[in-house]
Parts: structure tokens; sequence; C-alpha cells
């Protein structure tokens, strides 16, 4: 019987070389005869195969979008390599704005620690670590903001000045990418669950907090000594200083007569407010970095709607193109007629827009104010209403991205920019920002809306 002998074969390993680099070239190299690569896509990224086994699937190669050849090389004669596919995505919302940098913010409470004379000392406490914020800047008015935090998060030191708003007044500061933009005195807090939600004003709010308790009468002065006198009579009082400092007001060239009766019972803050609504009047804030009082003549602001460096919202980026218009009773007037009231009997006056009577018809506001006993001072308050309601009411709605040719530090209330959308609608052109307001996510992105005079 014959036996049969098994010769042992030896296998010849199978060869796939690894390809050059992808940033530039993919070349198949050796590929046995009938075995499959694929179809190779051009994306975003570069994977590089090394020493993979032939017959093993290497998967959808990709390189880096730029200037691609793609050139199959060593194939042989009837294999088919497949059809190179390049995939370029373009992400439209982004092409023109690229988003803004992550923005880094801090929140820290400050004691404020009264003195007989002279400034307050401020004195850090610590940081709070906010889940969410919140802040307002008003042309002429008060800054706000309002920040929530996890109690279990809050320092010992923290909880006991909330414990004690009275006793241990304390303000909040808010840092933006290390730079003061918010400061002034904490005065809300509530909680819901286990959130804390904690609500301050600006520097400028400390004014609402005095009133005038001397008789002051001003004759032909300088409107900026005026505000300049009120706030200094409180803040030379016995811990009546602040720490708003005045010295570097000059003037503005108009001038008033006013009268501060302490019988009258003026809150300094809301008289100067008023004072800076007249005509010819200004715009006033508090530096939150130097705490010094701002006095602009005739506006604040600087025009941003043009040139190289122009700060334009339009499409790229508002998130919201909601807008409205509106004429309704209150907001368009020709007349503005009011009173004023004194400690004599009320005096009465009316102005008026001759071009707005002809082209809309007689309109007219009622308004009335208290403390003012002169008919000059009643008549510039009523120019200020009336220069205001002399044309429709634009309402803007838009939550816009923070982007990176437009970031919040480039622009501020006051500024005029190029606000753009529906330009069949009228809404293009240029606008003065009267009101921004940012919100901030625990996540750190940026949305703000804008409000025109």
């Amino acid at each position: 019987m014959s036996r049969r002998w098994r010769i042992p074969v030896r296998r010849r390993a199978r060869r796939f070389d690894p390809p050059p680099s992808l940033t530039q070239l993919i070349s198949p190299v050796s590929i046995p005869s009938g075995e499959a690569w694929g179809i190779p896509t051009i994306n975003d990224g570069v994977v590089r195969p090394v020493s993979i086994p032939s017959g093993e699937s290497w998967g959808t190669p990709t390189i880096t979008p730029g200037t691609v050849t793609v050139s199959p090389t060593s194939i042989p004669s009837g294999e088919s390599w497949g059809t190179p596919v390049i995939v370029i995505k373009f992400d439209l919302t982004t092409l023109h704005r690229r988003p803004g940098r992550t923005t880094g913010y801090e929140l820290q409470m400050v004691a404020r620690l009264m003195q007989p004379s002279g400034p307050p000392t401020f004195v850090a406490v610590d940081s709070i670590l906010w889940t969410g914020l919140s802040y307002v800047d008003e042309l002429s008015k008060v800054p706000t903001l309002q920040a929530g935090a996890g109690i279990s998060s809050l320092s010992d030191d923290v909880v006991q000045r909330l414990r004690a708003l009275r006793q241990m007044p304390s303000e909040l500061w808010l840092y933006r990418d290390g730079e003061l933009i918010f400061a002034g005195p904490l005065i809300v807090w509530n909680t819901q669950s286990e959130t804390v939600t904690m609500q301050a004003i600006g520097l400028l709010g400390y004014l609402r907090y005095w009133d005038v308790d001397t008789d002051t009468v001003f004759a032909n002065t300088d409107q900026f000594t005026i505000v300049k006198t009120l706030i200094g009579n409180w803040q030379n009082s016995s811990y009546g200083n602040y720490g708003i400092g005045t010295s570097h007001v000059a003037t503005s060239g108009v001038t008033r007569d006013a009268t501060y009766l302490q019988a009258e019972n003026h809150n300094v803050g809301q008289r100067i407010e008023e004072l800076s609504r007249r005509e010819n009047g200004f715009d006033i804030e508090v530096d939150p970095t130097t705490r010094d009082l701002m006095l602009w003549y005739p506006l604040k602001g600087v025009d941003r709607s043009t040139g190289e460096n122009a700060i334009v919202f339009d499409g790229q980026s508002i998130t919201s193109n909601d807008a409205a218009a509106s004429v309704a009773p209150g907001d368009v007037a020709s007349d503005v007629m009011g009173s004023g009231t004194g400690t004599g009997d009320p005096i009465w006056g009316t102005v008026f827009d001759a071009n707005v009577r002809a082209q809309f018809g007689r309109a007219a506001v009622t308004e009335s104010y208290d403390g003012v006993s002169e008919t000059a001072t009643l008549n510039d308050h009523l120019l200020g209403t009336l220069h205001a309601r002399n044309d429709q009411l634009i309402v803007p709605g838009p939550q816009m991205r923070v982007v990176a040719d437009a970031p919040l530090s480039s622009y501020n209330v006051g500024d005029t920019v190029a606000y753009r959308v529906h330009e069949r609608l009228g809404l293009d052109g240029a606008f003065r920002i009267r009101k921004r307001s940012v919100s901030v996510d625990k996540n750190k992105v940026e949305t703000v809306t804008v409000e025109f005079v």
C-alpha cells in the first residue's frame, strides 16, 4: 500500500506597504490582483494607515482640504481602484463672521467699609462660582447685574455677608477677560431651590440713596457744575462718601437756573437724571474702574457705522430678525404739554414740532415734573421729550452672537452702529445704541441684545 506524504508548503506572506503621507498624495502600492481598496474620500482630517495586512478593511481615508493631487500608481492591469471623491463642507453661518473666542468672566464680592470722612475702603471677600449671569448698560441710566450661584458653592465669608446686607454692605465686581466692566452695590438676593440669585446696581445707583438736605439755588450756572455740586454736598457729609470722583469734571458750556429746596424732597439721582434729559442735556455714567463721574456734552459715543473697523449687525450675527415699529399714542407726538410742581402754584407749558403736525397730524403727550417751579426749566424738559417722540419708535428685537469682528469691547451704549435687517422695511442704516443687554450661560456663551435711540 502506497503511503501518501504531505509536503509542507511555505505560504508567501502578503505585503501591504504603508502609503506615503496623505497630506498631498494618496498612492496605493502593491495591491494584489482581486483585492479592493475602497473609494477614498477627502475631508478635513488626516488618517495614515500603517502596516495593515492585506485583506483587512482600512476605512475611509481623509485629508485636509487644500491643493490636493490624487494619483493612483502601480495598480495591475484590469483592476479597479474606484473614483476619488472630494467633499468640502462650508458652514455659511461662520464663513463671513467667525465666532468670538471663549470669554472669561470672574465675579467677585467686595466689602464696602464706610469712613467718617473720605471714600470707603474696599476689601475683596471672595470669588463667586456663578452658574449664569446677565448685565445691562443703558444710556444715562443705572446699570444692572444679575448672577446666579449654587448655595453650596458659596464660601463662608460670602454667606456671612449675604445674611447681613445692611450691617455688612457689599459690592459685586464683574471682570471680563481681566477688565473690570461692572461694579456696584449688592441690593437684593433671593433663593429658588438650591440656587441664590443676586442683583446689583451700578455705581451711578448710589445717587438714588441721596437727597437734597439743604436749600440749593443755582443762577446761570453750568449744568456740569450743578451735577458736581449736588454730589459733593452729600459726599462731604459724615459717612456720605461712596467714592464717586468728581474732581476732574469740567464744564459743558450750557448754563442753567435751578432751585432745589429741602422741603421739596429732591432725590439727587432723580434730579440729575432729569437734568440730563433736558434740551441741550448730557450723558452720564460712572466708570467702574476709576469710580470717576463721566459727563458728556452733547452726546456720548462714537460713530462706528462706517469705515474699515465698522460695527455691522446683519444676518451674519443676528440670530432673530424680529422687529417692530410704532406710532401708537404716546410713542409719537407733535405736541408735548406738561406741568411743573414746586413749593408754589403749579406752572404749565407746551411745545410743538410744526413738521410732525403737517405730516402726521397734531398728536400730544402730557408729562408732569416734580420740583420744577421755573418756566424756562419746564420748557427744557418739554423740548427734551418732544425730540424723543418726533419720529416712529423702532424696536429691533434681535439677540446676536458675539462675533470676532464685533466684540463687546469694541462698542458701547451711545455709539452709532450699522444695522441691516429687513432692508425693504427700512431697517437698514446707522442707529445709536441706547441699551445693551448681555447674557452669559454656564458654558460662557454670550448673547447680546441692543436697543436703539
